[in-house]
């Protein structure tokens, strides 16, 4: 399946080290550094502190590039059984439900490759 790249991530640190590019003739490759970036390289930047400094990661960050995998179906407990619930009239309701998010379709560091699972 193919998906059309939209978004690229990386530190605050790396987003101004590129943006702050200048050409042999001392200008700005990407314009003005204080105009409002919208696009650079067709992308959308999106910075960010959750990325290692030095790397990147591209997306298309479409919700089709993406799977939710059932690591266990929903569990429900109730319960009258806890401290002084049953003299009171309370219930304890629990429910659990693991799943696991699995991107797909990204790029990280020029290579695609799967990225770690997200725990939900």
């Amino acid at each position: 399946m193919k998906f059309n790249l939209r978004s690229s991530s990386s530190t605050l640190f790396d987003f101004w080290a590129i943006r702050l590019t200048k050409d042999t003739q001392g200008r700005y490759l990407f314009g003005d550094p204080g105009a409002p970036v919208t696009s650079l390289f067709g992308l959308t930047p999106i910075v960010t502190n959750s990325i290692a400094s030095g790397t990147f990661l591209v997306g298309s960050g479409s919700a089709a590039a993406a799977e939710i995998r059932d690591r266990m179906g929903m569990q429900v407990e109730i319960s009258t059984q806890h401290s002084d619930y049953f003299v009171k009239n309370l219930i304890a309701i629990r429910a659990e439900k693991r799943c696991a998010l699995v991107p797909s379709g990204l790029i990280r560091d020029g290579h695609v490759q799967p990225v770690a699972c997200l725990a939900v």
